[in-house]
């Protein structure tokens, strides 16, 4: 870590304390990783309810379009809500980097003018209305 990164990291801090208390800084520190965990697990059961497939199914090797559209919307929602890194994620889903990265890229390459890729981009939209609901419910709850 170099000075600047240290600097911010301790200005962090010190925004944090005044805005919220020294005790609340600790507890949110201490909780965050509980907390993350929550993110990812709701993020891939929503994934898997909308098309129907059984999150303990998600680490076996899949390749019918349903679990890839899992695969995909949950890398995207992972990688953008989560902050995991493609690395994380591929562990998760027990995929490679690169596939997490072809998963994500795919996302961003939507259009609205193909039928099946505007299905997705309005699953995706109401799936991110979900996470980031959830995420107020985790974070700004305690």
């Amino acid at each position: 870590m170099n000075n600047k990164q240290t600097l911010n990291i301790i200005d962090a801090l010190k925004n944090s304390i005044e805005k919220i208390g020294l005790q609340m800084t600790i507890n949110n520190l201490n909780n965050y990783n509980c907390k993350s965990k929550d993110l990812i697990d709701f993020i891939l059961n929503i994934c898997c309810h909308e098309f129907g497939k059984d999150k303990s199914e998600l680490n076996k090797s899949k390749r019918n379009s349903s679990y890839k559209k899992v695969y995909v919307l949950s890398s995207y929602l992972l990688y953008h809500y989560a902050s995991l890194t493609q690395q994380e994620i591929a562990d998760i889903l027990n995929k490679s980097k690169a596939s997490v990265n072809r998963f994500i890229k795919e996302v961003t390459e939507y259009s609205n003018n193909i039928k099946e890729e505007k299905i997705m981009l309005l699953t995706l939209e109401s799936l991110e209305k979900k996470v980031i609901n959830q995420k107020k419910i985790i974070y700004d709850n305690g």
